[in-house]
């Protein structure tokens, strides 16, 4: 009785007309045999797609090389109706089982990653159902046999664990071709758009398409990475990231299907802000008022914005954090003085306990000066005629830290002395010139340089 290779060779002759001794083709398969037996042209068999990186080879029961290329650099066609092609490195792999024949797929890892495999079973030329091995780990070492014709699909690694198919498909969706597709959404307390000053919420959705309205093999899993972290596998249609650290954050996704088919990565971009900046300022000689800035932990100092409506100076983050001073006066630039009141975060206002600060100035008058200071002083007393503005004449810098530190500097007469009273010593600096004084909010207090 002829082998089964045997048979499908001979119908593989009589098709090409290599019976023919004349060459004539008489043999060949007509119009009307195909129309009355359309079997004739319809595949059965096993389409294995193997994604790299892998090597393989078709072995038959003897395990003589029967379809691939062997260790010589030889090809070998020995399957009749067999395929074997290699596409942008991943091997396509097409054996017949109509004569119910079975061979095993040698397996030989090439790199260190992932490999996909797919197992197609077609009946009539039609996809039926596909069993997969999705994302198995390979090094250069591995080695590993998959049986084809069998009842059920399963890798046998040399010296291993049985691997099963990760997952199934049956009917139309064994021939999907197209990556499921993958929606982000953020939640959580938004400022300026990407920035959040709380925690936030990555929620991933994924749906598989079909391309042409047939059903689709459905999604596998989810793979995700945080800040260029180690990579995350979730086996689901959707999952939530949660994410509560500052500072600036990349979420990095894609989607894969039943049948492997993966998703271009993408990526969402965004900034966790939870604090609230810190307001500096000093006395400015030239525009003869306080001015301010701000500094934060996330935002640029450039991008924060900053209000002062003479008695409230405000300071917000591009997440909508907010510092806020306030003085006792209105109009700071009509009253020659400043007295700083209160400090709030977010509009929790804080207890200023031991936290004093002040400042008094005038243009060509000067206030007398006591010979000794050992404390906060008393503002001057504002004369009720001040000459023409002029040039400053007189600056009063002064702040009473909580911790008991004083300080305080009095420009007159061209110099600036600068007095800090701290753990009951005075130190005492003389400058030439007007030297300002730099204060800034800190965690509900007062800091000061120079």
């Amino acid at each position: 009785m002829p082998s089964a290779n045997g048979i499908r060779q001979k119908i593989v002759d009589i098709i090409i007309g290599n019976n023919d001794p004349n060459n004539q083709y008489s043999n060949i398969v007509s119009h009307s045999q195909l129309v009355s037996d359309k079997g004739l042209c319809e595949l059965t068999g096993d389409k294995i797609i193997i994604k790299s990186p892998v090597d393989i080879t078709v072995v038959d029961g003897s395990g003589a090389i029967v379809l691939g290329v062997d260790g010589d650099g030889n090809t070998h066609y020995e399957i009749p109706g067999a395929s074997f092609e290699i596409m942008g490195g991943h091997k396509y792999v097409y054996l017949p089982s109509d004569m119910g024949d079975q061979y095993n797929i040698v397996l030989k890892g090439t790199g260190t990653g992932m490999f996909t495999l797919i197992d197609q079973k077609i009946e009539g030329s039609q996809m039926v159902s596909a069993e997969i091995f999705n994302d198995i780990p390979v090094t250069p070492e591995f080695r590993g046999i998959l049986a084809v014709g069998g009842a059920e699909a399963q890798i046998k690694p040399d010296g291993g664990t049985v691997i099963e198919p990760t997952s199934e498909v049956a009917g139309g969706a064994a021939g999907d071709i197209v990556p499921p597709q993958t929606t982000a959404t953020t939640t959580g307390e938004i400022g300026a758009e990407g920035y959040y000053r709380g925690d936030v919420a990555v929620n991933l959705n994924t749906q598989d398409l079909s391309q042409d309205g047939s059903e689709p093999a459905g999604v596998f899993s989810i793979n995700y990475r945080l800040d260029g972290g180690a990579p995350v596998v979730a086996e689901s249609a959707s999952i939530t990231v949660n994410i509560g650290g500052e500072g600036k954050h990349t979420v990095e996704f894609f989607a894969t299907d039943k049948l492997g088919n993966k998703e271009v990565v993408q990526r969402i971009n965004f900034v966790i802000d939870k604090t609230s900046p810190e307001i500096k300022f000093n006395f400015d000689q030239i525009k003869k008022d306080l001015v301010f800035s701000a500094v934060d932990n996330v935002s640029e100092p450039s991008d924060i914005i900053i209000t002062d409506t003479g008695d409230t100076v405000t300071a917000a983050d591009q997440a909508g954090n907010t510092a806020q001073i306030k003085f006792s006066e209105k109009d700071r630039a009509r009253s020659l003085r400043a007295q700083l009141t209160s400090l709030s975060y977010n509009g929790k206002t804080f207890d200023m306990g031991g936290n004093r600060l002040s400042f008094s100035w005038f243009y060509g008058y000067t206030p007398k000066i006591p010979s000794v200071i050992a404390g906060l002083q008393t503002l001057p007393v504002i004369p009720l005629i001040l000459p023409k503005p002029g040039a400053l004449t007189f600056l009063l810098q002064q702040a009473r830290i909580k911790d008991g530190t004083l300080v305080a500097a009095i420009y007159a007469g061209g110099k600036t002395k600068v007095i800090e009273y701290k753990n009951r010593k005075a130190n005492v600096k003389i400058f030439t010139g007007l030297k300002a004084i730099d204060f800034a909010t800190e965690k509900g207090g007062i800091k000061w340089s120079y």
